[in-house]
């Protein structure tokens, strides 16, 4: 078996200690995605770098038997990767992280932390505080990280209700689950996106949810900045409609130098970093050598995408 490896040294030494002794291919740096060796098997891979890929299929790439992405999202590979005999994304490997992420802004917008600091004297005052227990934390997508923020958010006695576009093959106990993100955005003093980018979810959070949003609502988006309509959400900004937004993500990624979301007062933005997590690596190397293991055994995959759905 050939690997294509995109994914690191680290990566490349559990390859070469894995036990069916695979031949091991690491570019050097710099080289275009898509340039690849006739024979490869397997190509383990990741978004960046792929900008400028060719529209169809490049030489080689009918011989390959499983694509292994290092993200959850698949928005950012070309169209013709996707159709590899097994397409499998990262799903898991960065669901805790982001949901301490999410409770991390949930806690600073109650407690304020950045708000109380003080650094003098003469600046000793009351300062209302929040409260996170009995808050409602919407959460849009009930994927690994949907529940996986919503593990956590339980221990703060947080009320709990969630949408996905799917049918809940099994409804989760202690969550109330609703029919529409305007739905949610009514009910929710935290609401989360935490689903997939697709054209049916692009922007999701529009105007008319954030006209109907329970007023000083809180959104957080760890998911994708496409989800988000941003004039709607400046102005219910503006309007007092949200009373803050703790954006991870945006579009386009970074923004452009000036644009309002910088230096907003009601915003908290930060460089796509929610995912990141010393432990991240060790989870994707599980998964890569988990599904590995089970193309050479004809067994079944870790996390294979659903081209349809978008994820």
């Amino acid at each position: 078996m050939t690997i294509l490896n995109h994914q690191g040294q680290e990566m490349e030494r559990e390859l070469l200690a894995h036990w069916s002794k695979p031949k091991v291919v690491t570019p050097p740096v710099g080289t275009p995605r898509w340039q690849w060796p006739s024979d490869i098997d397997v190509l383990l891979t990741t978004p960046s770098g792929w900008e400028g890929a060719p529209a169809r299929p490049v030489p080689g790439f009918e011989r390959l038997r499983l694509v292994q992405m290092d993200t959850v999202g698949i928005d950012r590979y070309p169209e013709w990767l996707l159709h590899a005999p097994n397409v499998a994304n990262a799903r898991g490997s960065n669901s805790v992280p982001l949901a301490e992420y999410v409770m991390s802004a949930v806690l600073g917008f109650e407690k304020r932390f950045i708000e109380a600091r003080i650094t003098r004297r003469e600046e000793w005052r009351h300062i209302p505080m929040g409260q996170v227990e009995d808050r409602v934390i919407g959460i849009a997508g009930y994927g690994a990280v949907g529940q996986a923020i919503a593990h956590l958010a339980k221990a703060f006695g947080m009320r709990i209700a969630a949408f996905k576009r799917t049918p809940w093959e099994q409804r989760p106990k202690g969550v109330l689950i609703v029919d529409s993100i305007g739905e949610l955005a009514e009910i929710s003093d935290h609401l989360v996106l935490a689903c997939p980018l697709t054209p049916e979810t692009r922007y999701l959070v529009d105007g008319r949810v954030l006209a109907s949003a329970r007023r000083g609502m809180h959104l957080i988006n760890v998911a994708r900045g496409g989800l988000i309509e941003e004039r709607a959400l400046l102005k219910a900004l503006n309007d007092g409609t949200v009373d803050r937004a703790s954006l991870d993500v945006t579009e386009p990624e970074p923004l452009p130098g000036g644009h309002a979301f910088y230096t907003h007062p009601k915003v908290r933005l930060t460089p796509h970093v929610s995912w990141e997590s010393s432990a991240n690596s060790g989870r994707m190397r599980r998964i890569v050598l988990d599904n590995i293991d089970a193309l050479i055994d004809g067994a079944q995959i870790r996390n294979l995408i659903d081209i349809d759905r978008g994820y």
